[in-house]
């Protein structure tokens, strides 16, 4: 049961994480070094001079003060800026002999015209390109056109800004990481006690699990209420409705859809006070009820829906609508998943209206029982289903990787239309757009959430037949992607681990390829 202290406890400790000095000092020199870098002393009259330059504008609009100016204004080099040296100095013998021989008066200066803006950030990249300096060599210059309240950041800010290491980097730094220890303690400290104060003044959760299991007059014991709650805050539907149905009446599906309806939300389940706000956060994605079209499924002679048609008793290709939804629909999986084995369908870049429809078509006429693909990404980065999740694949036969893996397949293969001469010399990882890269770094982000240590290949590295699917290095895919490495090396010659082989696997580390016995095709 929570606790007034407890819940204060935790009120004091989230307000403890959060440095506010560190963040607002962050602030105040980020905020200083953006000054730095576009406030002058030029431009606050025409033909005023300072550090080598003429104000050629005066800047009324920007004007800070009588001697500083925000942006804008062109400015003249006059002479030789602050500490630099773009001429060198003509001896007066020298200039009394070019006067003799041209006829005209001769003078040290600058010998053609330079005009940059009035920035100091611009007057640092002017002055850098002219005299061909390092911009570190021409801070004097820079230094000279700064207001003397800004001089001690304006040479490190514009350095910083023109060699693109980013002004306020050390902001955006220090509050990211305050953030996110804030994120860590709400997910996995303070939210809990708020949540377990919520459920024991309102009870919604105890209510409806008891409302489920009261037609049998069983007592369910008050631990399998607090287990069953747990696994519903975490949207394990499926496995809360298997622990309550020895206690009820009703099947396992029936439950599970009365479950899925609950929000365990702190924000759901706290009321605001103004009930203009109640409409705001409303999702529009369809209500999605995990697994509820699996019992439909009929392999080569399934019934498959009409889009906005009557369900009845047919199967549904339908889609993804958030990530919360496919982690739950993987967490709901019964059978035995290991990998996930990422391919294309060979389809042409023009070819945006194929989805999961045509994939089942199109593999019905090849002999399969249906479509073999668990999911597809479609050209504008959807996410359809395919076969149930529950049902074992036909998308990697090859050493029986069928048995253990999810397939997901992009609509792709072919960078070129249909109807290309030669489509052969257009297979290309290039066929895969944006919003599919996308969909697929989602679909993995769920999956990696779900089976933090599970396998992810391509079906190049589990094929004898040669396919070249999906058309990039998955290995390196992951890696860069997720920071994630498989437990084995995948060399077209070996089948998938069972969940016990990839637990030894990745506790040992080292246990070698052969140690592992091959699983026969089926």
């Amino acid at each position: 049961m929570i606790t007034k202290k407890t819940l204060n406890n935790s009120l004091s400790s989230l307000k403890n994480r959060i440095n506010f000095d560190t963040i607002a000092n962050a602030a105040t020199t980020a905020i200083a070094e953006l000054q730095s870098t576009f406030t002058t002393t030029l431009g606050s009259s025409v033909g005023s001079e300072v550090g080598g330059f003429q104000s050629l504008t005066q800047e009324i609009d920007g004007a800070v003060n009588s001697n500083e100016v925000v942006g804008g204004g062109v400015s003249l080099i006059t002479k030789n800026p602050s500490g630099v040296n773009l001429v060198e100095e003509i001896s007066s013998s020298v200039i009394a002999e070019l006067t003799a021989i041209a006829g005209l008066d001769v003078v040290s200066g600058i010998n053609k015209t330079i005009v940059s803006a009035s920035t100091p950030e611009a007057i640092g990249a002017t002055v850098s390109a002219v005299a061909n300096k390092d911009i570190d060599d021409v801070l004097p210059a820079i230094i000279a056109v700064s207001p003397s309240r800004l001089q001690s950041s304006a040479g490190s800010a514009v350095v910083k800004e023109l060699k693109g290491g980013g002004i306020g980097n050390s902001f955006v730094s220090t509050s990211n990481i305050s953030l996110a220890a804030v994120k860590r303690y709400l997910d996995k400290g303070m939210n809990q006690p708020v949540k377990d104060l919520i459920e024991e003044v309102d009870q919604t959760v105890k209510s409806v699990i008891i409302n489920l299991t009261q037609s049998t007059g069983k007592l369910i014991p008050v631990k399998v209420i607090q287990q069953a709650t747990g696994l519903i805050d975490n949207k394990r539907y499926k496995t809360a409705a298997e622990l309550i149905a020895g206690y009820s009446s009703l099947s396992v599906i029936d439950i599970e859809t009365e479950l899925a309806k609950i929000s365990t939300s702190v924000k759901d389940s706290v009321q605001p006070t103004n009930t203009a706000f109640n409409k705001l956060g409303t999702s529009t994605a369809p209500t999605c009820v995990i697994s509820q079209y699996d019992s439909y499924w009929n392999g080569a002679d399934t019934s498959i829906k009409n889009p906005g048609g009557s369900t009845g008793q047919s199967y549904a290709f339908s889609y993804v609508s958030s990530l919360e939804e496919l982690e739950a629909e993987l967490r709901s999986a019964t059978r035995e998943i290991t990998e996930t084995v990422i391919h294309w369908t060979a389809h042409y870049t023009n070819q945006a209206s194929v989805g999961a429809e045509e994939v089942h078509k199109m593999h019905k006429q090849r002999g399969f029982s249906g479509i073999g693909y668990h999911y597809i990404i479609r050209r504008d980065g959807r996410i359809q289903r395919g076969r149930p999740i529950n049902q074992q694949g036909a998308h990697a036969r090859d050493f029986g990787h069928n048995r253990k893996s999810i397939g997901i397949s992009h609509v792709a293969g072919y960078n070129c239309v249909s109807g290309t001469p030669n489509p052969d010399q257009y297979i290309s990882a290039a066929s895969i757009n944006t919003a599919q890269w996308k969909a697929q770094k989602d679909f993995l982000t769920a999956f990696y959430r779900v089976f933090p240590g599970g396998q992810v290949i391509g079906h190049y590295q589990c094929t004898t037949t040669g396919k070249a699917d999906p058309g990039f290095d998955v290995d390196a895919y992951i890696k860069n992607t997720f920071n994630k490495t498989n437990a084995i090396a995948y060399a077209n010659s070996q089948g998938p681990l069972t969940r016990q082989q990839l637990i030894t696997q990745r506790g040992t580390n080292q246990a070698p390829l052969t140690s592992l016995r091959p699983i026969t095709r089926p």
